[in-house]
């Protein structure tokens, strides 16, 4: 089975005149490292030289032949480098920890500015893989401390720098504005027009927080790429430390993706990325307007189709490629800054347009018990359902929680001591998913938990927000094994106050990355946000599934509401024909009948009129206003 690697390769402090000292990292996606050895990359004095003179060729932009021969020497020279005697047995050992069939992220991990700059994913030691996509970070980073807030659709600011500055070329932002807008259902865009620093800083700090940052425009950074510029409007120029405190509030408020589509953007990365944020993505030199564009094209339709961020990177990146008979050198371009301690994203993780349930509506169906049959869907097989897991350790409150999702109803037992006879119980909610309350998991369990685990769709983890067990680490570490979506419920969390509660989960999400979300099953708090994140978390092919259901529900819902609203408004009419209905007994034998149908079948045929997008509810209050009187005259 196809596995997630991580693999970071260390280049320390070094020279190319004395060579760099290597380590090498690989584990599992969400896992610790599971090896790691030290190279030497050997002294190697004509890389820069040889760089320099390509990187000339390329920003003249004059003679395309010798573009692509410098390029060639480049690459020539960068792999011979890297089969360096001192190098190659450490090549050997990736080589033979990662298959053809793994989806690898590598991140080099270097502070200079040459090695930042180079297109490592065209190297012969990736090249065995078709999944590995290439990264760049710094050596000193830390995890930051976000407030991750459920929106209905990703939030966008996006900056349009401007398109002509001095005597620069001018640039055409229309395509990039309207691949944003193209995301209009997924997607909500706030569009920055050379704004003003005052209005950028200010959109910084907007308290619903936002997702993306994007930037169009011109940029460019120092020639060591230790800091940038961007160019918002005529006479007016930026730089990440001009925003340092607007930027570190949008981070914490859950900025997750800086994108910089524009010239020459290491040195924006290198200032934004000492700030934390999970990842950026910048072009390592000077890219023309039709590159650019062409790249926020490919990369939104591939991410916003479900692909991973580094895959969505590399499928543009590679795309470009189909430029370089005008644009030589596009495909090189494009790289990802990532903090190391964050797990990157995908595209259905920023929102839930989609997918999440109307709250009002989620309340009703735990209200009513979470009974399938009450939402007028017919019985499924069992093994049609998505699967959700509930585990976590002994007394967390696990079985509680699956309870309080099903309305309360004594679903599972429940109590405040270990059980030795405990069992794994399934039942349906409301036609959505089935949820598994599995056993509790302790060392002499863990085959039995793993089990329930392999059969998940999405896991959900349950934590006490009082203490981290090591039993809880080892069940997480189970999970992230067999390489299922996870939600980390931290539970209790009334007994703390909401600024206590966010330092008490900081600890948390420095030991696992996972989603996290706060909970209380005895104050039943965001327990509907909780069923949110299970159906965003559903795997594609059944999302839609979900999808469809959750329409039908929603429609259910509001017509529920209408019944509701028509018994009112018919009632006064109603006790108007009571008195001409009792001297009708024709009249009266009928409305016995449809009383039978009424108490049964009235809001499934109201129902049906609006699926079949007949909106009247005239037949209806007819139908009540009957039903409303047959029930006062037999009482009469």
């Amino acid at each position: 089975m196809a596995m997630g690697k991580l693999v970071v390769i260390k280049i320390g402090e070094g020279s190319f005149e004395l060579g760099f000292p290597v380590t090498l990292y690989i584990g599992d996606e969400g896992d610790r490292f599971h090896t790691s050895f030290d190279g030497q990359l050997p002294a190697f004095a004509q890389i820069p030289s040889i760089y320099t003179t390509w990187q000339s060729e390329y920003r003249h932009f004059i003679n395309y032949s010798r573009i692509n021969k410098r390029a060639e020497d480049l690459i020539k020279n960068l792999n011979e480098w890297l089969n360096s005697e001192t190098f190659r047995p450490r090549k050997e050992k990736f080589l033979n920890k990662v298959n053809t069939e793994d989806t690898v992220r590598v991140i080099i991990q270097t502070e200079n500015p040459l090695l930042r700059r180079l297109p490592w994913y065209l190297c012969d030691l990736f090249e065995v893989d078709t999944k590995a996509e290439v990264a760049i970070s710094l050596p000193n980073y830390e995890k930051p401390s976000q407030l991750l807030k459920p929106q209905p659709k990703v939030r966008v600011l996006a900056i349009i720098g401007d398109p002509q500055t001095n005597t620069k070329n001018s640039l055409d932002l229309n395509p990039d504005k309207q691949f944003w807008q193209n995301l209009s259902n997924d997607a909500d865009t706030v569009f920055l027009e050379k704004p003003t620093r005052q209005e950028f800083n200010q959109n910084l700090w907007d308290e619903q927080g936002w997702d993306i940052l994007f930037f169009a425009g011109h940029s460019s950074s120092n020639p060591d790429a230790t800091t940038g510029t961007m160019d918002i409007k005529p006479g007016e120029n930026l730089t990440i430390p001009d925003l340092k405190l607007a930027l570190k509030k949008a981070i914490e408020g859950g900025l997750q993706l800086a994108i910089f589509n524009a010239c020459d953007g290491l040195g924006l990365a290198k200032n934004l990325a000492e700030l934390n944020i999970p990842q950026i993505i910048v072009m390592r030199e000077p890219i023309l307007d039709p590159v650019a564009q062409k790249f926020l094209e490919y990369f939104l339709k591939a991410f916003s189709s479900g692909q991973s961020l580094y895959l969505a990177v590399r499928e543009a990146r590679e795309k470009l490629q189909g430029l370089e008979k005008e644009y030589p050198c596009a495909s090189w371009l494009p790289v990802i800054c990532q903090n190391p301690t964050e797990v990157p994203f995908k595209w259905s993780q920023l929102f839930t347009n989609k997918l999440i349930i109307n709250p009002s509506l989620v309340e009703e169906i735990i209200a009513a018990g979470a009974k399938d049959e009450f939402f007028l869907f017919k019985e499924p097989n069992s093994c049609d359902l998505p699967k959700i897991v509930v585990v976590g350790t002994s007394v967390v409150g696990k079985s509680s929680l699956v309870n309080a999702l099903f309305g309360g109803r004594d679903v599972v037992r429940v109590s405040s001591v270990p059980q030795d006879d405990e069992q794994t119980v399934e039942e349906n909610w409301a036609g959505l998913f089935k949820i598994i309350d599995s056993v509790s998991y302790d060392e002499f369990r863990e085959q039995e938990v793993e089990i329930s685990i392999k059969c998940a769709d999405v896991v959900v983890q349950l934590w006490d927000i009082n203490a981290i067990r090591r039993n809880d680490l080892l069940l997480y570490q189970l999970i992230t094994k067999n390489e299922k979506p996870c939600i980390t419920a931290i539970n209790k969390c009334e007994q703390y106050a909401p600024d206590e509660r966010q330092i008490i989960i900081h600890k948390y999400k420095n030991v696992m990355s996972s989603i996290f979300i706060e909970i209380s099953v005895k104050a039943k708090e965001n327990l509907s946000q909780l069923v949110s994140l299970i159906i965003k978390e559903l795997p594609i092919e059944l999302q839609s599934i979900a999808i469809e259901k959750i329409a039908s529900l929603e429609k259910i819902y509001q017509c529920r509401k209408v019944c509701k609203q028509i018994i009112l408004e018919t009632q006064m009419q109603a006790d108007v024909m009571i008195s001409y209905l009792m001297n009708e007994p024709n009249l009266l034998t009928e409305l016995q009948k449809l009383h039978i149908i009424m108490v049964e079948k009235i809001e499934q045929q109201y129902i049906k009129l609006v699926l079949l997008k007949n909106n009247t509810t005239e037949p209806l209050k007819k139908l009540y206003t009957m039903q409303y009187s047959y029930s006062r005259i037999k009482k009469t």
